[in-house]
């Protein structure tokens, strides 16, 4: 399995949880997110929180977490 991508969350701010196993985010042969939609759960120094909300589709969304589902 190789790697598409890599990056780093600057500084304070934290994944508090994710959706998807050992926070590894899978796809398929076509590029499509497998397993259906899932969720990053971010927290910041002030304790705001935000999802970011991963589509089978390809796209994302973040939103603050009181906003979310």
């Amino acid at each position: 399995e190789s790697v598409v991508s890599r990056g780093r969350i600057p500084a304070g701010i934290t994944i508090s949880r994710t959706q998807f196993s050992r926070h590894r985010l899978r796809f398929n042969s076509r590029g499509q997110l497998m397993n259906g939609n899932r969720s990053i759960f971010l927290r910041d120094q002030r304790n705001r929180s935000r999802r970011i909300q991963l589509y089978v589709s390809g796209h994302c969304r973040i939103v603050p977490k009181a906003e979310a589902p």
